[in-house]
């Protein structure tokens, strides 16, 4: 009221605002990733093609992760699998990361029947697009270069891996 006459006021808004989208991407990168090389890659009786499903198709590295998983799984059964992340690194401008998780294998040659563990840093690169986090690439870190999961399991072999 004003000098006790009642003022009606209006509010209008005239123009729209882009949709804002708010992520855990710290979590989201956590999460993609632990499944990946517990659930996915870590699980023999998953097909290496399912085994991509939060991989980006703009990544060359998705198809290099194909191959991979298909020499890996020729060659080895995966007994079980453990990681845990322990680095994420999200770039400036937040379109890509990386991450880097310990993990450790223990796995079964087809043709010998030998046991033996491979425990090492697993390092995954990851895009941000469509809306949410996607992996790129997974190797392992040995020393200052990457390799490939495959090549890994091999090299693991000529070292004597422990059973």
């Amino acid at each position: 009221t004003v000098n006790s006459l009642i003022i009606t006021r209006e509010h209008r808004v005239t123009q729209s605002a882009a949709p804002f989208r708010a992520h855990d991407s710290d979590a989201e990168l956590r999460k993609i990733s632990i499944e990946f090389l517990v659930y996915l890659f870590g699980n023999s009786s998953v097909s290496p093609s399912a085994c991509l499903v939060d991989f980006s198709d703009s990544c060359p590295g998705k198809q290099e992760e194909l191959r991979d998983i298909e020499n890996n799984r020729r060659t080895f059964q995966i007994l079980s699998a453990q990681a845990t992340v322990t680095s994420v690194a999200i770039s400036a401008d937040r379109m890509s990361a990386d991450v880097i998780a310990p993990c450790v294998f223990r796995d079964k040659e087809l043709a010998t029947g030998h046991e033996a563990t491979s425990s090492g840093d697993c390092y995954l690169t990851a895009v941000y697009e469509q809306n949410r986090w996607w992996l790129c690439s997974s190797s392992f870190l040995n020393g200052s270069r990457q390799i490939s999961m495959f090549e890994f399991f091999r090299l693991n072999r000529r070292r004597g891996g422990a059973p």
